[in-house]
């Protein structure tokens, strides 16, 4: 529910006038981001202007950081099986995931925030996992 929140706030208010206030962004420390702002059950989401892709940025930083980074692009069902077994796998070895094209699954998110959440509560995971 919170990522449906979350998308229809973001991409709701970039339609209105004056929404070039979201085109511009500072450039982001990603290392200070995913060590402050994120972690094992706390997903960090990065939002581009279209042409843009900052997932770069974060395959730079895992191999900089000698993490294992599994990349998906999601849009279709057929990610869905993917993205699944690499959250899983991460989560046990504390590897990074970066799911690209979010916004076409809000569905699949809303599971994958209760998932987290489950491992949470759990306390299963291994704290350097990353999403």
């Amino acid at each position: 529910h919170a990522a449906e929140i979350f998308f229809t706030a973001v991409f709701d208010a970039a339609d209105t006038p004056n929404s070039d206030k979201f085109m511009f962004v500072p450039p982001v420390d990603m290392s200070a981001l995913c060590a402050t702002e994120a972690d094992a059950y706390t997903p960090l989401m990065l939002i581009a202007a279209p042409g843009a892709d900052p997932s770069q940025q974060v395959n730079t930083l895992a191999s900089e950081m000698n993490v294992q980074l599994a990349q998906i692009a999601m849009g279709s069902p057929e990610c869905y099986d993917e993205a699944d077994k690499a959250v899983n796998g991460a989560i046990r070895s504390g590897g990074w995931v970066c799911l690209k094209n979010t916004h076409l699954t809000p569905d699949w998110l809303q599971n994958l925030e209760k998932r987290l959440h489950g491992f949470q509560l759990e306390g299963k995971g291994n704290p350097k996992f990353r999403l």
